[in-house]
């Protein structure tokens, strides 16, 4: 039978306690404790460990694209800003009040002007 190391046994109960003090939508009007924004910041801490990696080789991914598309274009920005805004905008972190419920992740962009990015209707030829 395998054992867990205790590092990993430590980092597990770290992260359960976490996820157990992190409040509801229902109770986040309710005073928090300590221990509860301790969880609320740890769970935050751990998620964008894992989100904003994720996020980054996404804007990564879309400032080459991008970039390319402006070249392949002959320098039409446009058609490479309608790459770069949903990629390189955005959320890169995860904050208490996205896991509280009171604002929403966004992982795929917005206008300068704060809405969404929406993908514009295409015409056939």
């Amino acid at each position: 039978m395998k054992m867990i190391s205790r590092s990993a046994l430590a980092l597990c109960i770290t992260l359960a306690s976490g996820l157990a003090a992190v409040p509801t939508p229902a109770f986040a009007q309710e005073q928090q404790s300590a221990w509860g924004e301790a969880g609320t910041g740890l769970v935050c801490l751990v998620s964008t460990l894992f989100y904003g990696p994720a996020k980054a080789i996404y804007a990564l991914a879309g400032t080459v694209v991008g970039g390319a598309a402006y070249a392949i274009t002959g320098g039409n920005t446009q058609t490479a800003q309608d790459i770069w805004t949903p990629a390189l905008r955005g959320d890169y972190v995860i904050t208490p009040r996205i896991l509280r419920g009171e604002d929403i992740l966004v992982f795929s962009g917005r206008e300068p002007d704060g809405s969404e990015v929406q993908p514009e209707e295409t015409s056939n030829f």
